[in-house]
């Protein structure tokens, strides 16, 4: 992991460089809207999984501090999360001052959408009678005009896969442990609303754990939940939030929790 940092430095510089302060424990969110909590289905803003994570830190390690900041995103492109959030965020924390950073985004990136972007925002300066009005013939219509093989997604498969590779470059270098969360399943009811989506959602999947080998440092850790989430019994049912197909239940957020605890309390305790 050292030879991640491509300078001419001492041992005692690097040392410090991967040094956990024995007081406190920073982790930080970067993702879409499922990590945020949903008070409205019953997941409090304490009971997200990256929360769930900092209680099991607190426990482990009982003297220290654990901070958790989550610079969610609803609706974002990585491009927006990784350039205007997580880039301008790091000059202010510097250099390993991160123990724990989450990548969580996708979903938006690779969802297949009837319209583009620039025409979603013409539309929403409408007055609100036609916006519903066009919004329901939208919605109704979103299954044909997809099949019809008119879709856009909101990132290039190319945009996203070099984005991330980059990302993941930048970070092994900012932070001493990184977690790449790819996307999960969507739910059978989704994909006949919006055909495609899981080929979409398998594709996007292999540009992240690609772009994990890729960039091949021993600090970065892809966190399998697809596999996770199907490998169990009724996963998707369990796991998934029905109503819309991809927002994380109760249970999806204690899923994701354990999957990261036992690697954070491993590898922390190791470096």
């Amino acid at each position: 992991m050292l030879g991640l940092i491509h300078i001419s430095a001492s041992k005692l510089f690097l040392a410090k460089a991967f040094y956990m302060p024995k007081d406190r424990i920073l982790i930080r969110v970067y993702g879409d809207s499922l990590t945020c909590p949903r008070i409205d289905l019953g997941i409090p803003y304490f009971d997200i999984y990256q929360e769930l994570l900092a209680d099991r830190c607190r426990i482990e390690w009982p003297n220290a501090t654990v901070y958790v900041t989550t610079r969610s995103r609803p609706d974002a492109p990585i491009t927006e999360l990784y350039e205007e959030a997580y880039i301008r965020d790091s000059i202010y924390f510097g250099k390993m001052s991160t123990d724990v950073l989450i990548i969580h985004c996708g979903i938006c990136d690779c969802a297949p959408r009837p319209i583009p972007r620039w025409v979603r925002n013409l539309i929403g300066g409408f007055p609100q009678k036609i916006l519903n009005l066009i919004i329901g013939i939208i919605h109704n219509s979103r299954a044909r005009i997809l099949r019809a093989g008119f879709l856009w997604r909101l990132t290039k498969p190319d945009v996203f896969r070099v984005t991330y590779i980059d990302w993941l470059r930048k970070a092994a270098q900012d932070c001493r442990l990184v977690y790449a969360i790819n996307i999960a399943p969507t739910t059978h009811s989704n994909e006949m609303h919006s055909p495609g989506l899981s080929s979409s959602i398998s594709l996007f999947d292999h540009f992240i754990s690609d772009a994990v080998k890729f960039v091949a440092a021993k600090n970065i850790f892809l966190i399998d939940a697809h596999r996770e989430i199907i490998s169990k019994t009724n996963g998707v049912m369990t796991y998934i939030d029905q109503a819309d197909g991809h927002h994380l239940t109760r249970e999806g957020h204690i899923l994701y929790s354990n999957l990261l605890t036992d690697l954070t309390v491993n590898h922390l305790n190791d470096i």
